[in-house]
């Protein structure tokens, strides 16, 4: 999907007159389609002189019919009847609880979060596409909410951008979601702790690899040990290190290192033996 940028909006608003696919119905969500070919859904609130007044992701805006190729209301739309599919109504339903996410006040946001937690199976092609949303709040909910209903195969690519959004909130949510999908993301990770700015977001990351407890985080543990500037975070760490290896060298990370070393001839020496044993059954 196209995200629709503000710096166009002036553009779209000083363009001309009006093409003959350009239906405005009333208030709702719209299928907009531009001139070259992008297409958005968005909330089109009302309609002056040769524009319309738009909502996307908690922006109002107007818009210059002049560069709208199409624009069709979600309702007139044509459906694919395979099971499952969306019906219009359900589907600008599903938009508005997730634009009510951004909500800090009362209980609308966790009216919405239910609501959509409900109908998780059935939206989340919506909710993927809310992951690049304008605001943080609606990403630290949708975020959270596929950390909790989703799973590897279906969710997890679509979450990877996240532990490197702008906001710290946001990654954090991301860590916690990807923990519960499992340890596909597991190079996901390992970069993540090298270029997360907060401490605490880098113990929730080296807490999940120790869950995950894939050998194969060992390694990029002990790097991570020896450029590690936080003492908590270090901690962390030698925590891991200690769930993964049933070994307590503590932070000293030459002594992990060595054991690394250690590890390898082991398992080659091993590797060899296998080897060896196969040809001499020949």
């Amino acid at each position: 999907m196209t995200i629709f940028h503000p710096s166009l909006i002036f553009i779209f608003f000083l363009a001309g007159p009006a093409d003959s696919k350009v239906k405005f119905t009333g208030p709702g969500w719209y299928l907009l389609e531009f001139k070259e070919g992008h297409r958005l859904t968005l909330k089109v609130l009302d309609q002056g002189d040769g524009s319309f007044r738009c909502y996307y992701q908690g922006a109002n805006f107007p818009m210059s019919r002049h560069e709208i190729k199409l624009l069709i209301r979600l309702a007139e739309l044509k459906r694919d009847a395979a099971a499952g599919s969306l019906t219009p109504l359900e589907e600008e339903k599903i938009r508005e609880a997730i634009e009510a996410l951004a909500s800090l006040e009362g209980g609308e946001a966790e009216e919405a979060f239910e609501f959509l937690r409900k109908e998780f199976t059935r939206c989340r092609k919506v909710l993927h596409e809310a992951l690049a949303h304008r605001e943080a709040q609606v990403r630290k909910q949708v975020v959270k909410l596929l950390g909790e209903e989703g799973n590897g195969d279906d969710d997890l690519q679509p979450l990877l951008p996240l532990l490197k959004d702008s906001e710290d909130r946001v990654r954090l949510a991301a860590v916690m979601a990807l923990r519960k999908l499992g340890p596909k993301a597991l190079e996901a990770f390992f970069e993540y702790l090298r270029f997360e700015p907060v401490a605490n977001h880098r113990k929730m990351a080296v807490k999940t690899l120790a869950r995950w407890h894939r050998p194969e985080a060992v390694a990029p543990l002990v790097e991570r040990l020896e450029e590690e500037s936080d003492a908590g975070v270090r901690k962390f760490i030698t925590g891991a290190l200690k769930t993964l290896t049933k070994q307590d060298l503590g932070e000293d990370a030459e002594a992990w290192k060595g054991y690394l070393e250690e590890f390898e001839r082991q398992k080659e020496i091993e590797r060899l033996k296998v080897s060896q044993e196969k040809e001499g059954k020949k």
